[in-house]
């Protein structure tokens, strides 16, 4: 992969980062969506930065070495980790890297699901075991950002072969099993890079649905997903997508596309017209799940309310 890919702005920021983890002595990639949104001659929306060290001890050194790597740039940056999955975020001012506020950090890592749904048992890893634990190949490339070898790509699992094809492929027969939220997820890359499963993943697809697994997932983090879903360009045509395979209602188990309208002006107004058909009680649990509060509460339920009047 050539550093071309980068516009100058962007090779710049990361061969800084590149020097620094040089410095700290680790290995760095960059990791993720990005990578494969670069391939596709996309603008990443969100960039993930891979360490094979402790990224938390990196981030700070990141930050109190800052100006050694960043001369003209202000060091008004601020971490926030979560140790317990050995990931964090850095936050800095748009100024330093036009349009990104916020950069996705992690150390290498394992991850083991000793139940279906529930959160991993993470432990440090390498760059292979990181890769391998990831949902899809076209989401297990990695962009090397170390000085000498910058904008080389390590690709342990066809992934540029998927992508080329068009495919979407797990990386092992267990993944909707241990993460079924997966499988929303696979429907929204299908829908927006209008690829295909691949055989196999789309017999584990059609199984793990059949299982009915996204019951194991907790309610709040499946409430998200849909959300997430919503700001798809073609949000509608997953929503349309999510119904016909059976997973909406595994999702939200009173959600209904009769009422909605791919014109919904917000997620707030497509929420209440999914949701039209729900008690009051599964209204109050889905908005409870997706933390909707003030402003935001009171809109939700004064809709809900006009619905109610308008429809009876």
């Amino acid at each position: 992969m050539s550093p071309k890919l980068l516009d100058r702005e962007s090779a710049n920021f990361f061969e800084g980062l590149g020097h620094a983890a040089s410095q700290f002595g680790c290995g760095i990639y960059l990791v993720g969506g990005a990578v494969r949104d670069l391939l596709l001659g996309r603008a990443p929306s969100e960039f993930d930065i891979l360490l094979e060290r402790d990224a938390d001890e990196f981030a700070k050194y990141l930050q109190s070495h800052w100006s050694d790597f960043y001369s003209t740039a202000p060091p008004k940056i601020k971490i926030v980790s979560f140790k317990k999955y050995l990931t964090g975020k850095l936050f800095f001012p748009s100024s330093i890297f036009s349009g990104v506020t916020t950069l996705d950090y992690s150390s290498a890592r394992c991850e083991l699901y000793p139940q279906s749904g529930m959160p991993p048992v993470v432990r440090a890893g390498d760059l292979h075991s990181d890769i391998l634990r990831r949902d899809f190949s076209i989401n297990a490339l990695a962009y090397c950002l170390i000085p000498g070898s910058f904008g080389e790509i390590v690709d342990l699992v066809k992934g540029r072969e998927d992508l080329s094809a068009g495919a979407i492929r797990i990386l092992h027969d267990k993944s909707f099993v241990d993460d079924p939220i997966r499988l929303v997820r696979g429907v929204r890359f299908r829908r927006r890079f209008d690829f295909a499963f691949e055989t196999k993943t789309a017999e584990l697809f059609n199984s793990a649905v059949a299982g009915q697994y996204l019951l194991n997932v907790p309610a709040r983090r499946r409430a998200d997903e849909l959300k997430k879903s919503y700001f798809e360009p073609a949000w509608f045509e997953v929503w349309r997508e999510l119904e016909a395979n059976r997973i909406l209602s595994q999702i939200i188990p009173s959600a209904s596309l009769d009422h909605v309208r791919g014109t919904e002006a917000n997620f707030l107004e497509a929420l209440v017209s999914l949701l039209r058909g729900a008690s009051d009680i599964e209204f109050g649990a889905v908005i409870e799940s997706l933390q909707i509060r003030g402003e935001d509460e009171a809109r939700v339920r004064s809709l809900r309310e006009i619905n109610r009047v308008q429809f009876e």
